[in-house]
């Protein structure tokens, strides 16, 4: 099994004994690494937020803390890890699923995700055992409770940068770091959110909705480049039509065909 790491803060001992339980019971050895506190970040991490950032102080620390195991994923040399956050639901089976979903990944991934289904299409890659499938997304959904980053990775999320948005915000946004995301659906990873209380708060400090709005020409290259224009096109047109399900492939041939399905009213 690979590395697993999980993010707790010292104070929230009710939220390191819920992840620890899971996982024992999965089976997994994971190293709990301490929070960071946004208001006291350790020097070679301060450098990453400036004092002009609208992130709230508890923001910069799940994000300082998410960049903490990034460096030492590469200190260490450690190819592959599994990162959680400390109210992550996990199944019995995750260990496994890991396995299944490192050997189905091309060379040269960064992230796969495994928490929260997607609200847009997707390009299904291959099946899984569970019923699950590797994804490549038309629009990476947020949160971080539960992932799997490579060294590569770690090593570009580490890239000298001046940080305005959550952790969870910069990894949909890929082609900023160049970053080969993939993704598990439905994902085997759930969030405790209404058995733990947020440490993190409710106020989202990313970016305006107006500039959320505005085309950008780097997510549109970048889409078609990871996606493919089929694909892309399928995606879009599935993104355009209100109420429309994931992009779906075609098992006839064997091939991946796009194929729209739509939802049912």
């Amino acid at each position: 099994m690979i590395p697993a790491f999980f993010i707790n803060l010292a104070r929230d001992v009710d939220r390191r004994r819920f992840v620890e339980a899971q996982l024992a019971a999965a089976g997994i050895a994971a190293e709990r690494f301490a929070g960071v506190e946004g208001a006291d970040l350790p020097t070679q991490l301060a450098r990453y937020f400036p004092l002009d950032s609208s992130l709230t102080p508890a923001q910069i620390g799940c994000s300082a803390s998410h960049l903490a195991i990034m460096r030492a994923i590469v200190d260490r040399n450690i190819d592959a890890a599994i990162v959680l956050e400390d109210d992550a639901v996990l199944p019995a089976n995750l260990c496994a699923l890991v396995n299944e979903v490192l050997a189905a990944l091309p060379a040269g991934w960064d992230i796969a995700r495994l928490c929260r289904a997607p609200k847009r299409a997707f390009r299904p890659l291959c099946e899984l055992s569970d019923a699950s499938r590797l994804v490549r997304y038309s629009r990476i959904p947020l949160g971080a409770a539960g992932y799997l980053v490579s060294r590569s990775g770690a090593r570009k999320l580490l890239k000298p940068r001046r940080i305005y948005r959550p952790n969870d915000v910069e990894i949909a946004h890929p082609w900023l770091l160049d970053l080969d995301v993939y993704g598990v659906v439905p994902p085997p990873i759930a969030q405790a959110r209404r058995a733990l209380s947020s440490t993190i708060g409710e106020k989202r400090g990313d970016i305006s909705s107006l500039h959320r709005a505005i085309p950008d020409p780097g997510r549109l290259i970048f889409n078609v480049r990871k996606l493919g224009l089929t694909w892309w096109l399928s995606c879009w047109i599935a993104n355009a039509l209100r109420g429309a399900r994931p992009i779906s492939a075609s098992p006839s041939d064997g091939a991946i065909r796009p194929r729209l399905w739509r939802g049912i009213r």
